[in-house]
Order: structure tokens, then sequence, then C-alpha cells
């Protein structure tokens, strides 16, 4: 006896629905690619980007940047800067002796961004360390010529700045050194302020000059000696 194989339940409308879900491409999620033929799906790398169904990726545009499984670029946030010279896959941290300008322009908003940083000004600085919108004051008895990074720079060439010279005081965040006055002198590098200054006594006069007031000091009290004397031969002599 011929056993027939048992009727299948499915309709044939749920077969040819079956049918066309296996032949039907899976949608490439955000994010991600999916190369045409390959039947793959890939994450975006950074530096791209790729929105739902992208069968390729798309380079992140200027002052933009995009992180591994991008669908959408970020905008460079405020106290950042996203160059064009870049992999584009993160906003950088002004480098130190500069800060983020342009977040503070009257011209900013949310679909601008900056792409460079701006120089600190003399007197201030930055470290680099944080995002910032300005650069704070550099400390006193020292002098910041422009793009310093600390705030007590000894070396012009690579800290931008330097101590405040012998014979002067630099109050913090000034642009140039005040000479200690007449009458007072620096005894060292880096004074502060212009109490910081010595007042001069005969001991601090430089060794010609201090010769010299100690000749005169003799001089006169011979003089003054001589005279006394003259005046006694006068009297003496009208007796």
């Amino acid at each position: 006896m011929i056993r027939r194989p048992p009727r299948s339940t499915l309709s044939s409308s749920s077969a040819a629905s079956d049918v066309y879900k296996r032949q039907s491409p899976i949608p490439c999620p955000a994010g991600s690619y999916c190369p045409t033929g390959s039947g793959s799906t890939v994450t975006c790398p950074a530096g791209y980007y790729c929105p739902a169904e992208s069968n390729t990726t798309t380079i992140c545009p200027s002052a933009y940047y995009c992180p591994n499984g991008t669908s959408t670029p970020s905008l460079c946030a405020q106290g950042y800067y996203c160059p064009d010279n870049r992999l584009r896959d993160r906003q950088l941290v002004c480098p130190a002796g500069s800060y983020d300008g342009f977040a503070i322009r009257p011209a900013y908003n949310k679909t601008m961004s900056n792409l460079t940083c701006d120089t600190c000004a003399a007197g201030t600085y930055t470290d680099g360390q944080v995002a910032t919108f300005s650069c704070s004051t550099c400390s006193a008895g020292y002098l910041c010529t422009g793009g310093a990074t600390t705030a007590t720079p000894t070396d012009a060439a690579t800290e931008g700045g330097y101590s405040c010279p012998q014979g002067y005081y630099c109050e913090a965040g000034v642009t140039s050194a005040a000479p200690c006055p007449a009458g007072t002198y620096g005894a060292s590098t880096n004074l502060r302020s212009l109490g910081e200054c010595t007042s001069l006594s005969l001991i601090h006069i430089s060794e010609p000059t201090r010769l010299l007031s100690i000749s005169y000091a003799v001089f006169c009290l011979k003089k003054k000696k001589y005279k006394m004397y003259i005046d006694y031969t006068e009297r003496m002599s009208t007796r």
C-alpha cells in the first residue's frame, strides 16, 4: 500500500510570503553599511558616517566629527575645535597657549563650528588640559608674551614667557615689567609687586658711589674742623 505524504497545512499565500521574505534583503542598520552583493553588515569606521540602508561609507564633513558607528555627524562642540587635516573621528581640545574664541563670537550658532583655535594674548595662558572659551591670567612675578602654555613661564621659546627680570616687578597679567622706582632696587628676579622692591641705604649703593659718598663725608668733616681751628686762633689773637 502506497502512503502519500501529508498535505501541507500552509496556504499557498503563506508559502509565497515566506519565499518573498527569504528573497528580500534585510535593511542595513544606521551606523553600519552593507556592501552590495556581500550580504554582510559592517560597522561604519571612524571618520565616516553611515545612515540607515547605506551600502558604502561617507566621509565626515568639515567642522564635524564621526567616531565608530556614526549614523549622523556630530557638530564640533563649543570649547573644542575640529580641523580639516585629521581623521575626523573626534573633537579636540585647543592646544596649550590657545582657546576657542569662535564659541564666544556673535556669529556662533548650532550650524557652525570652529576649525582653528585663537592664540592667547600677552598676559594670559592656557595649559590645554580642558576645553575653554578664554585664557587665564598669568601669575605675578612672570611675563607672558603671547601664546603662553603655563601661568609661570620661564622660557620664551617653549612656554611663551619668562621670569620677571631683576630690577623690575611684574604684577599678575601685565604685558611689560615695571622698573623698581628711584630709591629702591630689585634684589632678585620674579618680584610680584612694588612692595617687594627694596629701599636703598648707603650699604646698598654701588662701591664707586659708596666710596665717593664716604670721601665727601670725610671732606666735610675736615672742613668743619679747619673752620673751628680758624675761629679759635682769631679769638686768641684778639686778647
